[in-house]
């Protein structure tokens, strides 16, 4: 048998900023934690995804998934599973694949002479945040071409036009598109008669010939 730890986290929406820009984070709640005895198996992995998905899907049923994400990581030794299901209201891209602790957010504007992002705004954090999907909303006009979003593992620079994709509107008017399907002509199957009849008159044309 081999012992894994369960653990289940909601993420919920946070809107922070100032009276000039704002944007979406979340806000990491702890739900359950808990230890499972699994067989060893080649297939350890699948049993840990099996496990990690009927844990979101129990959560989900008792708290409900709207505009929260539920994850749930189940982990062994030198092994780990993530699934996570839910949904946000309002948000238009994606600062990271997997919600990431978030250390500094920095507006940036391109200097002309130098052609270098330069910083004109730095968004203060002052408790612990995540970072996952967003909206960027500017409340006053103000000239800017990119945003530095930093995590303890990583930095990412998002461009102005990369700021607004919405991702699930695309996704959801391509599921609902008709798949069109080619017409092909249905191969009958040759029996052992047709077979028979084919080699009849075969042979009655080369009857006809020697005639």
């Amino acid at each position: 048998m081999v012992k894994v730890l369960a653990k289940t986290v909601y993420y919920e929406p946070r809107k922070i900023g100032n009276d000039t820009v704002r944007i979406t984070l979340f806000e990491r709640i702890e739900a359950e934690w808990s230890e499972h005895n699994l067989r060893k198996h080649e297939k350890l992995i699948d049993r840990m995804l099996v496990l990690a998905h009927n844990n979101v899907i129990r959560h989900m049923s008792s708290v409900g998934g709207e505009n929260k994400y539920i994850f749930s990581e189940v982990e062994a030794p030198g092994l780990r599973a993530i699934v996570g299901e839910g949904q946000i209201k309002d948000t238009e891209t994606l600062l990271f694949l997997k919600p990431e602790p978030i250390t500094r957010i920095v507006v940036l504007k391109k200097n002309k002479e130098t052609n270098i992002l330069e910083k004109i705004l730095e968004l203060n954090i002052s408790k612990e945040l995540w970072c996952y999907e967003t909206k960027l909303e500017f409340l006053k006009n103000m000239e800017w071409d990119a945003i530095l979003v930093e995590s303890p593992e990583r930095k990412r620079i998002i461009l102005r036009e990369e700021a607004k994709l919405p991702l699930r509107e695309k996704i959801i008017e391509e599921s609902m598109k008709p798949k069109i399907r080619k017409r092909t002509k249905a191969k009958k199957k040759k029996t052992k008669s047709d077979k028979k009849k084919k080699k009849r008159t075969k042979t009655k044309r080369k009857r006809r010939r020697k005639r």
